[in-house]
Order: C-alpha cells, then structure tokens, then sequence
C-alpha cells in the first residue's frame, strides 16, 4: 500500500505543510550510528498530522506533548529524543533530517537522500528484501506506490500524555547525545536568537549549523547588536525588518529561522542607533512606523518625561549637538522650531489660550444676549498658527518640480520625491489605490500621502501630479495672517505654490 501526504506531512509554524526524512541513529559499541538491527529506521518518515485518531493519540509526532513539538530542524541536524522507561532504563534515539520536500514532490520525485548520506534503508524499487550497504542508489518513490515498505513510517509510542516513559527532546547540531544520555539540551554559550527591534513578541531561535550563525558571527556580532534583514522561516520570508541578536537560555519556545539576506550588511551596537541610522539615510525606510511626539511610544527617549521641561531642553540640546546620540532623531522636530508637529511649547500656548478664550466668551455670552463676532474672530488671530506652503509639478518633471519645491523650503532629496512617486503611482501614472488605505498624512489632511523630511509628499489625478506640503513654522498673534496664492513657471512644468494655515500635526504613517 502506497503513504499518503497527510499520514506523514507536518505544519510549519508559517502554515506551510512539508515531510521530513529522517535517519535513525542509536549508541552501538559505543558509537552514535544508523540503525543496524532495524534497517528501515535508516530511511524514515514520522507519523503527521492525519496520524492522529482518538484511539491513536500518538500518531501525529508534532502533536501536542509528542517529542517533535515545537521542533523543526533543518537538513543535515539532528532532534534528540531523550527517553526514560519505568525501572530506571535510559537510551536515546538521534534522527538525523536528512531531506524536507513539499507535496508536489512527494507525489512525483524518488527519494535518493537516504543512499546519498551513506545508508539507504529499505528505500529500493527493486524490491531488495535486505540491500546491500549502503542500498540502492536508484532510490525509491517518497510515495512508496511502488515499494510499499521503502521509506517506513515511524511513531512515538507510549511517549505522548499519559505515556508511561517520559522524554526530553530537542535540536542538536551533532550526534553525541546517543553515546551520552541527556537530560536537557546543553545551556547555550553563543547566539541562537532574533528578536524584532520595533516588536518583541516576534522572535526566532536559529542553529549554530545554519548561514545565519555563520553570517552573524563572521560580522563580529553579540549581543544586543542590531541589523536590517530579511529572514527565511521555512516556506515564507520575514520581509527587510530591523533585529537584534542575543542568547535565549530557552530557545526551544520560539521557532526556527533557517536563512538570512542582510541590507546593509553591517550591524550596529544596540536597535536604538539601527533606528536612528535608518531613519536618516533616505536610502532606507524607518525600522518602525514611528510617530514623532507621541508621548507614550516606548521607543521615544522622552516616553514618560515629556511633561519634564528640564529633560526636553536637555533632549533638545543633543537633537543639535553633532555626535550625541539623539542627534537628528525622529523625536528632535517636536522641539522649538520643528517642522513636523507643533512644539511641545506651541501647543502648550494653544492650549491655555483656548482655555482663557473659552472662558472670557462664557462670562461675555452670560452677560450679553448676543456674541460679538469681531471678538471672536480677534481671539481666533491670537492662537498659534502652522503655514503652509504647497508646490505640485507634473510627474513626468520631478527633477525641476523637487527643485522648486526645496526652493520653497522642502527639506528632502530628489530620491525623497521618486521613492515616494513610486509608492503613490501605478507604471500606468494611475494613483496606488491599493496603498490609499496604508499611506496617509495628517500634513494632507488625513489623506493619500507619504510624510518626508518634515513635509506631506502627496499625489493627484488627473493629469498625474505630485504635491508637496511643506511648513513654514509656528506663527503668533504678531506673525502675519495667510499668504497669497500664485504661479511659478520651471521648465516646461506649471507649478502652483499655494500658503494656507492648518493646526498642523504628526505624520500617521508612511514615514520616511
């Protein structure tokens, strides 16, 4: 009878299903080795997920209590299987993974691994009852259609809940465990663990035998350094996200990355000076999607002390002071004479202003039958005001249109302009509809746009152009009122520069 997918396969942690072959190895005469007196443990699946029946709890090896819980090695690794019986007896079984393959080729491909490592078991088409060592290089079907006892299928019995043998399992690099019986995985003593910078439930272990080790260690890394990467998990990517690095005593309660593609392949001391890099080299997005000024972000060195004017000044101080820490730092437009969201300062004045007003207009409306508009509109000129300016240029013309745009104050690059153009547009200049939902700038009035260097990059159709709003700073009671509107000729493209005021604001994502 031939195997099915479903009595062998196992469940990645990312959802992907996958096989493992594996080889058994035992303690003979001393030595940690394939399995002699039982040949067909040499070439072997364990019991998957369809495994598992009420009557047969120890089917499904993944399962919950059973040894492969939580274990998913890569090939040439081995899970060791610690095992206790009643009476004292100890012994331990190394499965050597030796080949992980998919459904498709499963259905379709011959297994050869086996033969290939030096030990084909049982793994024949020709129907060899016993092959001569190392077997049958022609291998055998994974489905075994042909050979139904080539690959055999194993199980853990008597070990899961309820067993009468207790067992401690886990990944190990080698095959020593089998001549030495453990009672636990050796305490690491080098780094086997990632950890997301922006957040901390997203965590990884990784072997000693895998690139990411190899990788790391080759940099000069330990912990808590940092670095941007995109991490393979088996079967998915992680995608370019910041991590720091260190040992986990425990590594077994989070799951396997197997590989690494690092951009920039360097490392920094600890995430903190990864995300203050990343957020001032524009040729790479912020780690997290930091808003500046909130004063509950844990990320921020001010979270819990914003209401502290000593420590502001102070962080304010080092936001200008070349070499500090907190030079150039997300939160450093918050200070006096930001561009991105209104001053701490600022904000305080408004605040108290719109208290005072709210209370004198209460004792003048119960005083007198009717408002004086006047009044109001007076009281309005008094509170501290952002400007704006806006420039848009047709897409087709970023260059002369970026040009301008810093002409009249924007603070960002060319490059700024096309990462962000590309973003907001489709290859057919059609507006990103798919990224309306994600992309948003409070600077655009909540809407599409990507906040860049202290202004709102947004985006218009029909014909395609790009928008920028840039601000000009706070403004008082003795600061101006609205500008004018007007229209600045560069090149071939008509840009209109339009002034206007607004409360201002942090950006709400998209942040470059």
């Amino acid at each position: 009878m031939a195997t099915y997918w479903d009595n062998i396969k196992t469940i990645l942690p990312n959802g992907d299903e996958v096989a493992y072959v594996f080889q058994g190895n035992l303690n003979q005469g001393g030595q940690c080795g394939p399995n002699q007196m039982n040949i067909m443990n040499q070439c072997t699946y364990l019991g998957g997920v369809a495994s598992y029946t009420p009557t047969a709890p120890d089917g499904d090896s993944w399962g919950p209590g059973q040894p492969m819980e939580g274990l998913f090695p890569n090939v040439g690794e081995y899970v060791s299987v610690n095992i206790s019986l009643v009476g004292g007896v100890n012994y331990t079984i190394c499965y050597k993974c030796i080949e992980i393959i998919e459904k498709a080729t499963f259905l379709t491909g011959t297994c050869t691994s086996c033969y290939n490592d030096g030990y084909g078991g049982n793994c024949s088409n020709a129907f060899i009852a016993v092959p001569p060592y190392p077997g049958d290089g022609n291998g055998c079907r994974f489905d075994n259609s042909i050979n139904p006892q080539g690959i055999a299928v194993g199980f853990f019995n008597g070990l899961g809940p309820g067993g009468s043998s207790t067992f401690i399992s886990y990944i190990s690099p080698d095959c020593s465990d089998c001549t030495t019986y453990s009672t636990g995985p050796p305490t690491p003593t080098s780094l086997n663990f990632i950890q997301n910078c922006c957040d901390a439930t997203e965590q990884y272990q990784f072997s000693p035998t895998s690139s990411i080790y190899t990788t790391l260690i080759n940099l000069g890394a330990v912990a808590p350094n940092a670095f941007r990467a995109d991490l393979y998990i088996g079967g998915a990517q992680t995608g370019m996200k910041c991590w720091s690095v260190g040992t986990h005593l425990n590594p077994q309660l989070v799951p396997f990355a197997y590989g690494i593609t690092m951009d920039p392949p360097d490392l920094w001391q600890t995430c903190l000076l990864l995300q203050d890099y990343m957020h001032n080299d524009p040729n790479y997005p912020d780690c997290c999607n930091y808003q500046p000024c909130d004063p509950l972000n844990p990320w921020s060195p001010l979270v819990g002390q914003w209401h502290i004017p000593a420590v502001v000044d102070q962080f304010c101080q080092e936001c200008v002071t070349l070499g500090s820490v907190n030079y150039n730092h997300q939160d450093c437009v918050c200070c006096s004479g930001g561009t991105q969201c209104d001053p701490p300062v600022a904000a305080l004045i408004n605040l108290q202003a719109k208290v005072k007003g709210f209370s004198d207009r209460r004792i003048k409306a119960l005083s007198e039958p009717k408002l004086d508009r006047a009044q109001e509109k007076a009281f309005e000129a008094t509170l501290p005001r952002q400007r704006y300016t806006q420039v848009e240029f047709h897409l087709s013309d970023l260059e002369a249109g970026t040009l301008n745009a810093q002409r009249s104050g924007f603070k960002g690059t060319l490059t700024d302009v096309q990462n962000a153009a590309a973003r907001l547009f489709n290859d057919d200049d059609t507006i990103n509809e798919t990224q309306k939902g994600i992309l948003a700038c409070k600077k655009c009035g909540g809407g599409f746009g990507i906040c860049g260097k202290g202004s709102c990059i947004g985006a218009k159709c029909c014909p395609p152009l790009i928008t920028i709003k840039i601000p000009l700073g706070i403004i008082g009671p003795s600061g101006g009122g609205v500008g004018s509107t007007g229209t600045v000729s560069v090149a071939s493209t008509t840009t209109t520069t339009t002034t206007s005021t607004g409360s201002g604001g942090m950006a709400s994502g998209g942040g470059y």
